[in-house]
């Protein structure tokens, strides 16, 4: 695992970072902008204020080309991850002696395994 070297939190180093957010906002603000032809402050805006659009109005200001009510057509069969066999099954991994069995979550401490 790969811990990461404690970060500065001086003034210097937040503003740094906090020029490096806005810029990043107003490129992105630009290409959404150049995306539905409105204003860069507009797309600005909605993106400080954190606006969430309903589907039928980002469609209309142009964000998204479709709307699609279902990601799975009806009818479609649905086959699980895991078939009743595997799920029936104590599968081992090495995660600090937590044992979890599928049907009852976190169930028992082991010696070096989880079971899942």
């Amino acid at each position: 695992m790969h811990v990461q070297q404690a970060q500065a939190f001086d003034e210097p180093s937040i503003e740094e970072k906090l020029k490096l957010l806005k810029a990043d906002q107003s490129n992105i603000a630009k290409v959404i902008s150049a995306t539905i032809s409105k204003p860069v402050q507009d797309v600005s805006n909605l993106i400080h204020n954190r606006t969430t659009l309903e589907p039928e109005k980002a469609q209309e200001i142009g964000l998204v080309t479709e709307i699609k009510s279902s990601l799975v057509p009806a009818g479609i069969p649905l086959v699980g991850i895991y078939d009743q066999q595997i799920q029936q099954q104590m599968m081992q991994f090495p995660i600090r002696g937590l044992t979890i069995e599928p049907q009852n979550a976190f169930s028992s401490i082991s010696d070096s395994y989880t079971s899942i």
